[in-house]
């Protein structure tokens, strides 16, 4: 019968039956797009009710506020990488100052910023414990590195720190200062030819090499001289961990607002490589070390005693006390491993680098740091120990000015870790509500510090100390939740700058930045371009 039908086919009914065809296909295919179209409307509906659902947060509990635009909230700046952290929260600072704080948001996530010192201590020191944790992009469950110290939450945090306290001590300090003098011997050596010849050097560049060796050795216990050669795994990790894009910031707020997505799609803000290359080097030194029994009083050997549930607190054990209840897995030392390595290198770089800097704009300033160096290494026969450096104040000034006028922690940040009434108001925050502390417009407010971008150690005599409010000042936090590194990273810049002031003088060049440009694609304070100054033997 079909064959018959075919048979018998006009070709007015043929060209009838094809267009029957044709406008099925085409009623088809707009009904598909038709589909699409709506399917879509309706995503990008969700997608905005879901971003938008607390852009009344603020108003709700009448808090000063600026009001938010879809889908970024108030920081577009910040997430396209046009202004620098630091100078992006300072436009808050001066909009809310007068009030104790403002909201804002960060894409959907409503964000106080404090402006009121005693609402800054309110919060990281008197209430502390419901601002436990920082408001850090979510942990993926397949990022072993995230498990750090500065990531963790909770009572995870709280052990973890009682864990590695001890390992942070002055008397640590100073068994692994030790390293450090070989570091610094390096470094000498290495500017000697340079100085002589009046070369022009790329300061960061130079800081940056000095600190890896610094890490390498006293974190792994390898001697990797960057300094004579730059091609080295460690320096390539480093630049994989801080050189970062605008794709960074668009990823670390993708994760901070769709965390459940960014986990189901294993997103994570460290480079795969940099997981490999620290999961390998503490998995072969840490059996290597127990295999021959080597000790180097370095953190790798301090891990391995809290891995082993050994105390490093030799108060409590003389006391028949142990203070570690649990120890330390491999992959928990390779997490604290990595934090030392990633918090302790870029941060130490950039201080020096602003201090070396500062003090070529200001040779006066370089003059007198210089006097109190050879004052002290003459009482301590010709060397800079470790007890020398704590015994030179104006060295401390000198850095505490820079810390103040370039730190490397822009802002501090926290989150409720439960509903919080602010004190003396009716005023409730809720649970993961976003807390902004910016260290940066604090140390540059001039009601606080007089004419603040001119360099003054003078500023930080005990007497001027004293003159002002205890939290104006924050280069490493405040609380229990201040830097547990601060001693060791101190020590690395002091220990950079007793060894080039001592040994050269540093001057400008025409290539120096005046004033210095901060990146924006940095979540640590970092110059975007090289700075450039000229290294003398001293006369």
């Amino acid at each position: 019968m079909l064959e018959w039908e075919l048979l018998i086919l006009t070709p007015q009914s043929l060209a009838d039956h094809q267009g029957d065809k044709v406008d099925t296909m085409e009623w088809s295919f707009e009904s598909v797009l038709v589909q699409g179209t709506l399917a879509l409307a309706m995503l990008l509906g969700l997608l905005y009710s879901y971003i938008t659902r607390l852009y009344d947060y603020w108003s709700k509990r009448d808090i000063p506020h600026l009001e938010p635009s879809f889908p970024f909230g108030n920081i577009k700046d910040l997430i396209f990488a046009k202004i620098d952290i630091g100078r992006f929260y300072e436009r808050f600072y001066k909009k809310f100052k007068g009030h104790k704080y403002g909201g804002i948001y960060e894409l959907r996530r409503p964000t106080l910023i404090l402006t009121d010192l005693d609402m800054v201590k309110q919060v990281v020191t008197k209430d502390f414990i419901f601002f436990v944790d920082r408001a850090l992009p979510p942990k993926s469950s397949h990022d072993v590195l995230a498990n750090n110290l500065f990531a963790m939450e909770g009572q995870e945090w709280k052990d973890m720190r009682t864990k590695l306290t001890p390992a942070y001590s002055s008397g640590k300090m100073k068994l692994m200062y030790t390293l450090i003098e070989v570091c610094s011997e390096q470094l000498r050596q290495h500017l000697e030819p340079l100085a002589a010849k009046n070369e022009v050097i790329d300061i960061k560049e130079l800081m940056s090499r000095f600190t890896i060796d610094i890490i390498a050795s006293c974190a792994f216990g390898l001697e990797v001289n960057t300094l004579a050669d730059s091609n080295t795994d460690f320096y390539e990790v480093s630049q994989l961990i801080f050189k970062q894009s605008k794709s960074f910031f668009l990823k670390r707020f993708f994760m901070s607002t769709f965390p459940r997505l960014a986990n189901l799609l294993r997103m994570s803000l460290i480079d795969s490589r940099v997981n490999d290359f620290i999961m390998t080097l503490v998995n072969t030194t840490v059996g290597y070390r127990e295999k021959n029994g080597v000790n180097r009083n370095d953190f790798m050997d301090l891990l391995i005693k809290v891995k082993n549930n050994a105390s490093l607190d030799e108060k409590l054990t003389s006391k028949g006390c142990n203070s570690i209840t649990n120890n330390l897995t491999l992959k928990e030392m390779a997490a604290q491993a990595f934090v030392f390595f990633a918090a302790g290198f870029e941060t130490a770089a950039s201080t020096t680098t602003f201090v070396l800097y500062e003090l070529a704009r200001n040779p006066d300033i370089q003059q007198k740091l210089r006097h109190e160096i050879d004052e002290t290494m003459e009482k301590y026969g010709g060397k800079i120990t470790y007890q020398a450096m704590q015994e030179m104040p104006y060295m401390e000034q000198v850095l505490n000015e820079t810390l103040r006028m370039h730190g490397s922690a822009p802002i501090l940040v926290r989150k409720c870790t439960e509903p919080y009434k602010i004190p003396d108001t009716d005023i409730i925050l809720d649970k993961n509500v976003k807390i902004v502390i910016p260290s940066y417009a604090i140390h540059h407010d001039p009601e606080i510090y007089p004419k603040p971008f001119e360099f003054d150690p003078e500023r930080f005599t005990e007497e001027n100390v004293k003159s002002r409010h205890n939290y104006s000042f924050l280069p490493f936090g405040e609380g229990p939740r201040m830097c547990i590194g601060m001693r060791f990273g101190k020590m690395q810049v002091k220990a950079g700058l007793c060894t080039i002031i001592a040994n050269f003088e540093l001057s400008l060049t025409p290539e120096t930045p005046d004033p210095v440009e901060i990146s924006p694609n940095t979540v640590v304070t970092t110059p975007v371009h090289p700075i450039r100054l000229k290294i003398m033997k001293r006369t």
